[in-house]
Order: structure tokens, then C-alpha cells, then sequence
């Protein structure tokens, strides 16, 4: 049997020694590479509190992982809403949760940091949410100090810096086109200029120009535009001689003095491409009121929000803007007959009525599975019809809110929609491409129809297409009487915004 060497126990003495020595370097690092951590997430979060925070992009996200479970719209318990700025700010029935400029006066600050009962997380919720630490609770105290500040000052917003360039002279799509009340003229816009047609005759009347863009630069000189980008939007007055059009951020009044043919000239303009804070983004929907004294504008950002207004146009002073009318952009808006309620069109998948006095939502359409294009109320006020993305109409009853049929055999979006006078009849469009007057399809297109529109006796139709071609149609024909086509001029629209 062989013999240990005496030295064998000295050996594993030292190497245990050395192991012992190698863990505590290695606790030692850890240690100090979490407080390393821990002090620059500190810094960074006190770096981040000497900024203006905002709702949105500092609050939301902790709300929505840590309280919407129990406090969104749907189930709103305690009648707390923390899903927007503008519901936290209304606070409940009974109080306000929120003081902006003092967090120790507001009650939604004092339960979430648990100086004051009810304490939120209440203990033994079902939903077992988690609670805030401690640098979320700072976060929510040093939002309310600062003001309980939103969107309107968030830089995302307020400092987008629009870089135009020309694009070449085949972009000439129709998005837009409105007929005058005595149905005699029609105004179409093609890609950033609007033309003025006679109906009748197939005759262009008027180019209309702003003359602020003209003296801008030469893409608006040579081109001789109405808008800095497309125009989205067009509506004619139904009590004066005024054409209303809708851009990026802008509104624009067009109005003539001639009683007898419209000599439109601009008149005034609200809005402004640079600046967000009067409207955001594109003008996708336009509507008067029957008695022509206000005007709702429908605009939005994508997959953020929905933007709805209501214009006086005597002054054109803002009259009200509907809190969290969509979540999305607003394609299609029109006021019922008698001009109480206001419908809406988005690209959130539904339709709205609202209480144009009150701005309360009075009915809300669910039923569409793509996007909602466009809204239209018949004659009798009783019947609402939405058309979307997924190729359907949908026809709804104003007083009960229910859906009342389907009409179903496009292929593709139908883009927009109109009662045809008094009747039950309907006008549609659609990228197929069709234009449907009733049961009838009309003929002689070939592209996609972005747009439709009948005139008030109901005798004449017209079209655009993505082209830029106008037809004209006169019942009962099914053939166009005119195909009114661009000229080539370049137009300019948004490149980027940062």
C-alpha cells in the first residue's frame, strides 16, 4: 500500500484557502457592480425627472401594466378611469383624483404611495396586480408636480419639423370632391390643387390658388397649389357661396362674393403645417351642419388617436373639440338632418354618434372588421349607414342602436357612401373599382375610385379615381357624360417629419 505523501493534507489546506479567497473577490464584484447599477438607474431616473415628463410616454406604460386590470373604461371600478390624461383629470362624480402642481393634495398619488387608505393595489385583489415601486411612485409624483403634463407638450407633437419634396406629375389621385347646394358646379381635389368644374357643360370654371404658397417656393409656383400636401377633405357651405377644404394640419375658407357663379378666393386659413396644436395631422373628414353655422372636422394620428372639432364659421373660432372620440383617424363625419348629432367614420373599426350640444357619445357601432371609411344619415334621421375596409355596408338604427342589415358584394374597400335625397337609395364607391347609384353600376372606370359624391336633387353623380380622372354622370345614364382628366404639375407632399 502506498503511502500519502505528508505534504497532501498542507495542499488541500491551501487550495480550500485560495477557493475561499477566489468567492469573496467574486461576492465582492457583484456587490459592487449592483451598486454601480443601482446608482446609475438612480441617476438616470433623476436625470429623467429634471425633464418634463409627460402622460403618455412616462405614465401610461406604468398604469397600463400596474392599474388598467381594474381602472380602464370597460370596468372603470370606483368610476376611476387612468386610461388618458383627460379622465384622470375629471377625476369621479364625488372628486378629483389629481391636482396638477401638487402631488400631496392628490388622492390618486396618496392610495397608490400608501399614505392614505384605500391603499392601491387593494390587498387581495383577485387580479393580484403588482404593485408600484418606489421609483414608479416618484415618477407619478414628479409628473403631477410638473403639471400632469399630456400630449399637447410633448416634443413628439409640438416640434415635428415637416421636410417637403415634389413628387413627379403622375401623382394625381382624387381624394375629395363636394357639388354646390344648387347643384350646378362641383369642386374636386387632385393631389394638392382643387379645380372647380360646371356640371353641365364639363367645363373648368376656377383653379383655386393660395397665394401665400405661391410666394413660398417654386414647387408652389410652378404648380400653382391650394395645399402644402393632398387635399384630403372638400365641403361646400349649404347656405353661402363657401368651399371649405382640409390639408396636413390645415383648413382652409374659400369664399365668393358672386351670387350667381363662385369666384372662390381664399379667405382665411386655420392651422398651420409646422404646428400641431390647432390640428393634428392629415383633415380626412369635412361636415356642415344643415343651418351652415358650424363645421366638424375629423383628422387624427394613426393607431394613436382620433381628432373631432366643431367649428363656428361666422368667426372661425373653435366651438368645442370632443374628448376621446376615436382611437384612431377619423375617415367619414355628418351631422344628422337636424343638426342635433354628429356621426363619425374611423379607422378604428367603428362608427359614432354624438350629442353635438352636449358631446356626449350617444351610440357606439361595432360591427366592422376593418377599418370604417365613411358615415351617412337618411333623410328621415332614423337610419345610419357605415361602409369599411372589409367590403360591407352596414345600416344601423339611430334610436335603439342596433344593427339592422348587412349589404354585402364588394371586393374590395368601399371608400365612401351617401344617400341619395330622400331615398333609401345609396351612392358608394369602392376600389373594385365600382360606383354603385342604388343597384346600378355605373360604368366607364378602370382604376381605384377614392371618392363619390351625388348632388342634393340627386340627378347627377361624380367620381374620382386614383388617376386623377373626374366623371360625371346624369341620371339615368350609367355612362359618363364627362371624364375630366389632371394636367401635368407637380405636386409636393410630406416627405418626413422628425
Amino acid at each position: 500500500m502506498k503511502k500519502c505523501p505528508d505534504n497532501l493534507f498542507e495542499q488541500v489546506q491551501e487550495f480550500c484557502q485560495q477557493l475561499t479567497s477566489f468567492i469573496a473577490l467574486a461576492l465582492i464584484f457583484v456587490f459592487v457592480f449592483i451598486s454601480f447599477a443601482t446608482a446609475q438607474k438612480s441617476k438616470l431616473l433623476e436625470i429623467e425627472r429634471n425633464k418634463p415628463l409627460h402622460f403618455e410616454k412616462n405614465i401610461l406604460p406604468i398604469f397600463q401594466t400596474k392599474c388598467l386590470a381594474c381602472h380602464s373604461k370597460s370596468l372603470a371600478l370606483g368610476n376611476v378611469v387612468l386610461e388618458n390624461r383627460e379622465t384622470i383629470l375629471a377625476g369621479t362624480p364625488q372628486s378629483l383624483i389629481v391636482t396638477p402642481g401638487n402631488s400631496d393634495a392628490s388622492k390618486l398619488f396618496r392610495v397608490v404611495a400608501h399614505l392614505d387608505e384605500p391603499f392601491m393595489p387593494p390587498p387581495g385583489n383577485d387580479i393580484q396586480p403588482t404593485s408600484m415601486t418606489s421609483e414608479e411612485i416618484k415618477l407619478l409624483k414628479t409628473w403631477i408636480d410638473q403639471g400632469a403634463l399630456g400630449a399637447d407638450n410633448d416634443s413628439l407633437f409640438t416640434q415635428s419639423q415637416v421636410k417637403w419634396k415634389s413628387l413627379p406629375a403622375t401623382v394625381t389621385p382624387i381624394y375629395s370632391a363636394a357639388i354646390t347646394p344648387d347643384s350646378q358646379y362641383v369642386a374636386c381635389g387632385r393631389s394638392n390643387q382643387i379645380f372647380l368644374y360646371h356640371l353641365i357643360s364639363g367645363q373648368i370654371v376656377q383653379r383655386l390658388v393660395d397665394p401665400n404658397l405661391v410666394n413660398q417656393n417654386k414647387f408652389h409656383a410652378e404648380s400653382k397649389t391650394a395645399h402644402h400636401d393632398l387635399v384630403y377633405s372638400l365641403a361646400f357651405s349649404p347656405k353661402e357661396n363657401l368651399l371649405i377644404s382640409g390639408g396636413y394640419r390645415t383648413i382652409k375658407f374659400w369664399r365668393s362674393n358672386e351670387q350667381e357663379k363662385p369666384n372662390l378666393a381664399l379667405d382665411r386659413v386655420i392651422g398651420n403645417v409646422e404646428d400641431p396644436s390647432k390640428i393634428i395631422g392629415r383633415v380626412t373628414a369635412l361636415a356642415f351642419s344643415p343651418d351652415g353655422k358650424l363645421l366638424a372636422t375629423g383628422s387624427g394620428e394613426s393607431s394613436r388617436a382620433g381628432e373631432l372639432k366643431i367649428w363656428n364659421i361666422e368667426n372661425a373660432k373653435l366651438v368645442k373639440e370632443i374628448s376621446d372620440p376615436h382611437s384612431d383617424t377619423i375617415m367619414g363625419l355628418e351631422f344628422s338632418p337636424d343638426g342635433k348629432f354628429l356621426a363619425t367614420a374611423s379607422t378604428d373599426r367603428l362608427a359614432k354618434i354624438f350629442d353635438v350640444s352636449t358631446s356626449q357619445l350617444v351610440h357606439l357601432y361595432e360591427g366592422h372588421s376593418h377599418h370604417v371609411l365613411d358615415v351617412t344619415w337618411k333623410a328621415d334621421g332614423k337610419v345610419l349607414a357605415s361602409s369599411g375596409a372589409d367590403g360591407v355596408i352596414k345600416l344601423w338604427d339611430t334610436e335603439t342602436g342596433e344593427q339592422k342589415e348587412t349589404i354585402e358584394g364588394y371586393e374590395k374597400e368601399i371608400t365612401s357612401l351617401s344617400f341619395i335625397g330622400k331615398t333609401d337609395q345609396l351612392l358608394a364607391s369602392s376600389g373594385d373599382p365600382t360606383v354603385r347609384r342604388g343597384q346600378q353600376r355605373l360604368r366607364g372606370i378602370s382604376n381605384f375610385i377614392h371618392t363619390s359624391v351625388v348632388s342634393a336633387d340627386g340627378k347627377t353623380v361624380v367620381a374620382g379615381d386614383q388617376d386623377g380622372r373626374l366623371f360625371i354622370w346624369h341620371t339615368p345614364d350609367i355612362m359618363p357624360v364627362h371624364i375630366l382628366r389632371p394636367t401635368a404639375v407637380p405636386p409636393t407632399i410630406p416627405l418626413s417629419s422628425r
